[in-house]
C-alpha cells in the first residue's frame, strides 16, 4: 500500500505525463475491448439454452458440401428412425410479414419444430411453449411465440398480449408465449423476433411445398444425445439411417449421409467457422498491434523517466532497500497507471461498443448483435490492463533497479549507454510493427484500387434497386406474380426509365442457391451431378443489368408457366455440362428428370458472389415459371438512380401502401456489399496504421531529444572545436535514421509474412506487390527523417560555454 500510495504521488507530481500515459492506455485498451465485445457476442456469449454439452448439430452431406442443411421430410425421419437422441429440434430463418393494424414490417423469424424449446429446454417467460403433440402435425393451430426483446419492444413488455392476435404474412397468428430475455435464436449474431411452428408454414407462406419435398434443403437440425451416447456412436446410428432413406428415396438421398458435429465446436457452420474464427482473431490483432506500439512507447518514457530518478533510487538500495522493493515500487506506478488507463478504456469500450452495435455494414442483412460489457469483457478488458502494465513497465524497472551506486550517487551523472540502447531497441520495434500495418494498408488500396478493373460481367451504374417479398402481405404466388408485372409496368412508364427486370438473386448477392442439374445425354461426374448456382430473373434481365449475351436470347415477356420450359446459361456453365459443344437447344432437369428445360441463350459470366471469384457456373431460370421470392426489382435509368430508387418505392407503396419495403438501392450497392471485407480492411489498417506511426514517430522523437540533452557537453565540445553546424545536423539525423533503417528492415520481413492474410482480399494485387512494399516504408521513412530532424536542428544552437558549464 506504501507503494501504492507513493506511485500515486509520484505520478500527479508530473501530470503532463501522467494524462498522456493514461489517456494512450485508455485508447488502446478501449478500442481492443470494444471490437472484443463484437466477437464475444459471436462467439463467447451464452446461448441460452440448458446443458449445450449434450447438444449436436446433424448436417446432411451433399456431393460439393459436407455440411449442407436438411429437409423437413429428412429431419422427420431422422427425429422418428434414430436410436441415440433424445429429442431432435429443426430450424431455419426467414423473413415474415408482421402486422398490427395498418402497418406491416419484416421481423426476424425462426421457423421451428414444435419440439424446439423442450429439446432445447428453454423455458419460456411468460405463456407456454409449442407442444409437438400439437404443433408438429398437419393443419396445426396458428400460434406464435415472441422473442423477449420483441415483446418489449412492441408491446411494452405487456402480459396482457398472450392470447391476442398479430398477422404474418397477412394470416392471423395468437401468441402463444415469450421466450425468456437470455435467449437470442439459433443463429449467433442475429436475434429471431418471433418463433412459428414449421407446421404452420402453409398460412404463411401459401403453395409451399416445404413439409413434403425431400429435396428442398433449407433447414438445420440439432439433436439433444441420450445420457451415455457419445457424438461418434449418433454419427454411426444416423449412418444405417441414411442407408435407408437412400434405399427408399433414391432420387433425392441416394449418395447422401449425414455428420454429427458437438454443438459446441459450431459457430455457424464447420465449413465456414475457421474463417469466422480468422476473421475475428485478426479483428483483435490489429487493435493489438498499436497497443503494442503504444506499450513501446510507454516503456521508452518509464526508461527515460526512471533514468532521472537514478540517484533517488540509488540512495534508497544504499539505505538498505533490496532490488525486489525497488522493482516493486516502480512497478507499482506502472500497475496504477494501466489499471487507471483500464477503468477509462472501460468507459471508451462502452461507447464504442454502443456505436459498433449501431453501425449496419452493407451486406444486405440486418445484423442484430447483442453486445453487452459482460465479465468476458471485463475479465478481457481487466487482462489487457494487467498485461500492459506488466509489458511497459517490467523491464524498465528491472533495468532501473540494477545501478551503479558509486556513478549514480555523484550529482549530475550520465546514464548509461546500456540504458540508450535499450530505449532505441523499443524504438525499432515501434518502428517495425508500423511499418507492418503500413504496407497492410498500403495493400489494401492497392486491392481496391484493383477492384475497380475487374470485368464484373455487369454495368452497375445507372440502374437502382428495390427489394420487398409480397409473401409478407400474404400474397400466393399467382396473386405475387401479377403484382410483380404490375409494378414493373408502371415502372417502364417513368420517364428516363430504358429497362425494368426482376430477380430472386442480383449479381455479387451473398445467397447462396444452388441445383443439382442434369445434362440430357451426359453421365455424371464421379458418380455425381453437379451443383450450379442458380437464380430467377425476368424478362430484359441482362439488358438491365448490362450483361452481355454470347449467344441465343434473353427471356421474354412469352416465358410464362404455361410456356415450353426454358433457361439461359453463362459460359461457365455451358463449359461445365457440355465442354467445346453448342449448348443452345440442349436441355437440363434436376436430380429426378421430371422437367426438362430448353437451353434458349448463352450469357457472358457475371460475377456470382464475390469480385475475385474465378469463373463460376450459373444457371438462369424464367421468374415466372420458377417463382420464388424475396424479389428485386431493378430499373435503369439515363438520370440518378438514386433519385429512381425513391421514386420506385413510392410507386410500389402507391400499387399497396402497406407492402414491407426490404431495402432500396442502387446496383452498385451489391459491388460495395461484395467490397465491404477489403474496405472494412483497408480502413482499419490505415486508421489504426496511422496512429501506430504517429505514436512511433513521438517515440522516436523522444529518443533523439532525450539524446540531445544527454550529449549536451559533448555537442558544446564539438561545436567549440569548429565543427559546423550542418556536421552536427548530419550527426544526430544519422542516429535517428538509423534506428529507422532497422525497424524498416526488421518491419518489411513481418510484411512479407503477415500479407498473405491480406491475399483474399486483393484482386489482381500480388501480397508482396512492390508498390505498396516501397510505399508503406517511404512513408515511414519521411516521418523518421522529420522526427529526427527537430532534436538534429536543436543540437546545432547549443551553446559552448553554457554546455561546457553543465558539469
Amino acid at each position: 500500500m506504501n507503494d501504492i500510495r507513493y506511485a500515486i504521488r509520484q505520478l500527479l507530481s508530473s501530470p503532463a505525463f501522467s494524462v498522456v500515459a493514461l489517456l494512450t492506455l485508455a485508447l488502446g485498451i478501449g478500442v481492443n475491448g470494444a471490437l472484443f465485445s463484437i466477437v464475444n457476442s459471436i462467439l463467447f456469449r451464452p446461448p441460452g439454452y440448458a446443458d449445450p454439452a449434450t447438444l449436436v448439430d446433424v448436417y446432411e452431406t451433399s456431393p460439393g458440401f459436407r455440411y449442407s442443411t436438411t429437409s423437413y421430410p429428412n429431419y422427420r425421419d431422422v427425429r422418428d428412425q434414430n436410436s441415440v437422441f433424445s429429442g431432435v429440434a429443426l430450424y431455419q430463418l426467414q423473413t415474415l410479414g408482421f402486422s398490427r393494424g395498418d402497418q406491416t414490417k419484416s421481423v426476424w423469424a425462426e421457423v421451428v419444430s414444435g419440439n424446439y424449446f423442450s429439446v432445447l429446454q428453454v423455458p419460456v417467460a411468460i405463456g407456454r411453449a409449442f407442444d409437438p403433440k400439437e404443433h408438429d402435425v398437419a393443419g396445426a393451430p396458428a400460434v406464435v411465440v415472441l422473442s423477449h426483446g420483441f415483446w418489449t419492444r412492441e408491446f411494452g413488455a405487456d402480459p396482457r398480449v398472450i392470447g391476442t392476435t398479430v398477422r404474418l404474412n397477412g394470416s392471423p397468428f395468437q401468441v402463444l408465449g415469450v421466450a425468456p430475455p437470455e435467449f437470442r435464436g439459433m443463429v449467433r449474431g442475429l436475434i429471431a423476433e418471433v418463433f412459428v411452428p414449421a407446421a404452420a408454414t402453409p398460412r404463411v407462406f401459401p403453395g409451399s411445398t416445404f413439409l413434403e419435398a425431400r429435396g428442398n434443403h433449407n433447414s438445420f437440425m440439432r439433436a439433444r444425445l441420450k445420457p451415455g451416447v457419445t457424438p461418434e456412436q449418433a454419427a454411426s446410428n444416423l449412418t444405417a439411417v441414411a442407408a435407408a432413406l437412400a434405399k427408399v428415396y433414391p432420387e433425392s438421398n441416394d449418395g447422401q449421409t449425414f455428420v454429427v458435429v458437438p454443438t459446441s465446436k459450431v459457430t455457424l457452420n464447420p465449413a465456414v467457422d475457421g474463417a469466422v474464427a480468422g476473421v475475428s482473431l485478426g479483428l483483435l490483432v490489429v487493435p493489438g498491434l498499436v497497443l503494442l506500439i503504444a506499450c513501446a512507447n510507454l516503456a521508452t518514457l518509464f526508461l527515460t523517466r526512471a533514468a532521472g530518478r537514478r540517484r533517488e533510487i540509488a540512495v534508497r538500495m544504499a539505505l538498505g532497500a533490496s532490488r525486489g522493493q525497488v522493482v516493486r515500487q516502480l512497478l507499482a506506478e506502472s500497475m496504477v497507471l494501466s489499471i487507471g488507463g483500464g477503468l477509462v478504456g472501460l468507459l471508451i469500450c462502452a461507447w464504442l461498443a454502443s456505436v459498433l452495435v449501431r453501425f449496419q455494414p452493407p451486406i444486405g442483412i440486418p445484423l442484430s448483435l447483442d453486445v453487452v460489457i459482460d465479465w468476458h469483457v471485463l475479465l478481457f478488458t481487466g487482462l489487457v490492463a494487467i498485461g500492459t502494465g506488466v509489458v511497459f513497465g517490467l523491464v524498465p524497472a528491472l533495468r532501473a533497479s540494477r545501478p551503479d551506486l558509486h556513478a549514480d550517487l555523484r550529482e549530475g551523472s550520465r546514464g548509461s549507454a546500456a540504458r540508450s540502447r535499450l530505449r532505441s531497441g523499443l524504438v525499432a520495434v515501434q518502428l517495425a510493427v508500423s511499418v507492418v500495418l503500413l504496407v497492410g494498408s498500403a495493400l489494401s488500396l492497392r486491392g481496391l484500387q484493383g477492384a475497380a478493373a475487374v470485368d464484373m460481367g455487369f454495368a452497375p451504374a445507372g440502374a437502382a434497386t428495390l427489394m420487398f417479398d409480397p409473401q409478407q402481405q400474404g400474397f400466393d404466388g399467382p396473386r405475387s406474380q401479377a403484382f410483380i408485372r404490375q409494378l414493373i409496368e408502371r415502372l417502364r412508364a417513368l420517364p428516363g426509365v430504358v429497362a425494368v427486370t426482376a430477380t430472386t438473386r442480383p449479381p455479387l448477392n451473398l445467397n447462396v442457391n444452388t441445383n443439382v442439374v442434369v445434362a440430357e445425354g451426359a453421365e455424371p461426374t464421379g458418380g455425381h451431378y453437379p451443383e450450379i448456382q442458380r437464380a430467377q430473373v425476368a424478362s430484359d434481365y441482362f439488358r438491365t443489368i448490362g450483361a452481355t449475351l454470347a449467344a441465343g436470347r434473353e427471356f421474354s415477356d412469352h416465358d410464362q408457366a404455361d410456356q415450353p420450359q426454358v433457361v439461359v446459361v453463362n459460359e461457365a456453365a455451358a463449359e461445365l455440362l457440355w465442354p467445346g459443344r453448342n449448348p443452345l437447344g440442349r436441355r437440363i432437369s434436376g436430380r429426378a428428370p421430371t422437367v426438362w428445360r430448353e437451353v434458349v441463350g448463352v450469357v457472358k459470366n457475371i460475377k456470382v458472389m464475390t469480385v475475385g471469384e474465378k469463373p463460376t457456373p450459373q444457371i438462369f431460370f424464367p421468374l415466372y415459371q420458377s417463382f420464388d421470392s424475396p424479389i428485386v426489382v431493378i430499373a435503369r435509368t439515363t438520370g440518378n438512380p438514386a433519385t429512381l430508387s425513391a421514386t420506385m418505392r413510392s410507386t410500389l407503396k402507391t400499387l399497396d401502401g402497406s407492402m414491407p419495403v426490404m431495402s432500396t438501392g442502387v446496383l452498385s450497392d451489391q459491388v460495395g456489399t461484395a467490397l465491404f471485407p477489403a474496405r472494412l480492411a483497408a480502413m482499419l489498417l490505415t486508421v489504426l496504421g496511422a496512429a501506430g506511426l504517429a505514436i512511433a514517430a513521438i517515440g522516436l522523437y523522444g529518443i533523439i531529444a532525450q539524446g540531445v540533452v544527454a550529449r549536451t557537453r559533448e555537442l558544446g565540445i564539438r561545436i567549440a572545436l569548429g565543427a559546423p553546424p550542418s556536421a552536427v545536423r548530419r550527426m544526430v539525423l544519422r542516429e535517428g535514421m538509423a534506428l529507422a533503417a532497422i525497424g524498416l528492415g526488421v518491419g518489411l520481413g513481418l510484411s512479407a509474412l503477415a500479407s498473405r492474410a491480406l491475399a483474399t482480399w486483393l484482386y489482381g494485387v500480388s501480397p508482396y506487390d512492390p508498390v505498396a512494399f516501397l510505399a508503406g516504408p517511404a512513408v515511414l521513412a519521411a516521418v523518421a527523417a522529420a522526427a529526427s530532424l527537430i532534436p538534429a536542428r536543436r543540437a546545432t544552437r547549443v551553446d559552448p560555454v553554457t554546455a561546457l558549464r553543465a558539469e
